[in-house]
């Protein structure tokens, strides 16, 4: 046989099985697809968990469940999430307080009248003649 003849059979050889391999894989493949197909097109039987009981909407797991998902009961603390500062006040009355706003109040009312009143005063002297007119 001549070498050429030798070469083309050795690659025929040599990419034959490597094409029956990948044909079966893909033919494996697409069997295998089509079983998980029809499994996906059939609903999954399960009993209900999920029930309506006194206009409530219960869930019921059993314990398997309950310890699968992590699921555990605990009762519930109180606790506050402001945040807590301790110094120390005193307590007054409103009454006290309510006086207090009172005097404040009256207190600058007089602050702006006294404003007011220099003013004034400041315009009066401002208005009077000079003395040099009247006095020779």
């Amino acid at each position: 046989m001549s070498k050429h003849l030798n070469w083309l059979l050795g690659g025929i050889l040599t990419t034959l099985p490597v094409i029956l391999l990948i044909w079966a894989a893909v033919g494996h493949r697409t069997e295998a697809s089509g079983q998980a197909k029809d499994k996906e097109d059939q609903p999954i039987q399960t009993p209900s968990r999920v029930s309506v009981q006194k206009g409530e909407t219960v869930v019921t797991l059993d314990a398997a469940t309950q310890a699968r998902v992590g699921l555990t009961l605990a009762t519930l603390q109180a606790f506050s999430t402001r945040q807590q500062l301790r110094s120390l006040a005193i307590i007054l009355p409103a009454e006290d307080l309510v006086s207090l706003r009172d005097a404040d109040v009256v207190a600058h009312v007089r602050v702006e009248k006294a404003r007011i009143n220099a003013s004034r005063e400041r315009v009066q002297l401002i208005s009077l003649p000079k003395r040099s007119e009247h006095f020779p």
